[in-house]
């Protein structure tokens, strides 16, 4: 695979998705650059994520046929990014997806090529944010904020942006991470 698998990570409500959508903007233009859509099993919600619903048993069987490169289930919801980034990467092209914190003991091995982006925010953020989407579908907010995740291991291929100012100090900052390590 000569292209670079960009993984972006971070609790609920660090904005993720809307870094990852500024970046969409900002590189557009460039074919080197796709961002797939995730398949989850919850419905669309435009206002803070794009993706594509599957129902739980749609979701199984495509799993078990090999539908997706990565899948994880959390909050009550399947996840799953599409198998059609192996082509992507090996036709050099730079993936950008958003997963789970708990996917990434597997990368190294799954995805030598793969660098990693958290985002983050200070709790009261983070709580307001998903206070805020009203997504009955997130469950248990009190939960999920104390959802523990194994920590990360930091190292040459980790970044991290605050997303605690404005989106377009953290998109500008993400994107400078994304350019600086793609470049050949």
């Amino acid at each position: 695979m000569s292209g670079k698998l960009i993984v972006v990570v971070g609790p609920s409500g660090a904005g993720k998705d809307s870094v990852v959508r500024y970046a969409m903007t900002k590189f557009k233009n460039n074919p080197q650059f796709i961002f797939p859509r995730r398949v989850i099993t919850r419905n669309a919600d435009v206002a803070s994520e794009d993706h594509d619903t599957m129902d739980v048993s749609t979701f199984l069987a495509s799993q078990s046929l090999g539908a997706f490169a990565l899948s994880w289930q959390a909050h009550g919801h399947h996840y799953g990014i599409p198998m059609q980034i192996h082509n992507e990467l090996a036709a050099g092209k730079h993936v950008v997806i958003n997963v789970s914190r708990t996917i990434i003991p597997d990368l190294p091995k799954l995805y030598p090529c793969y660098f990693l982006i958290e985002i983050t925010a200070p709790s009261e953020i983070l709580e307001a944010r998903l206070a805020g989407r009203g997504r009955s579908s997130d469950g248990n907010l009190a939960k999920r904020n104390a959802r523990e995740i194994t920590p990360l291991i930091r190292d040459s291929r980790h970044f991290t942006i605050s997303n605690e100012t404005t989106l377009d100090e953290a998109g500008e900052a993400f994107c400078a991470v994304i350019d600086a390590n793609t470049r050949r």
